[in-house]
């Protein structure tokens, strides 16, 4: 069983923060794994998910992260 101690170094160590903005270079395979039209450079893609979530031992607890597209209004 992971401790949250375990978990805050794992988080920690990935540098995963709650509400983490992907980089730009992320966009098309998000949009891949999303099945969404390509996402312009000005397109924010913002993970939402509890970082416990993120680092979980087994994907089966776990499967799914919260993720917010954003886009520049016109």
């Amino acid at each position: 069983m992971m401790t949250s101690e375990d978990a805050a170094r794992r988080i920690h160590a990935q540098h995963w923060r709650q509400g983490r903005l992907l980089p730009v270079i992320s966009h098309a395979e998000v949009a891949r794994h999303l099945t969404l039209a390509p996402l312009a450079d000005d397109d924010a893609v913002i993970v939402i998910s509890q970082s416990c979530d993120l680092v979980h031992r087994d994907l089966t607890d776990e499967p799914f992260a919260e993720i917010l597209l954003a886009h520049p209004l016109p």
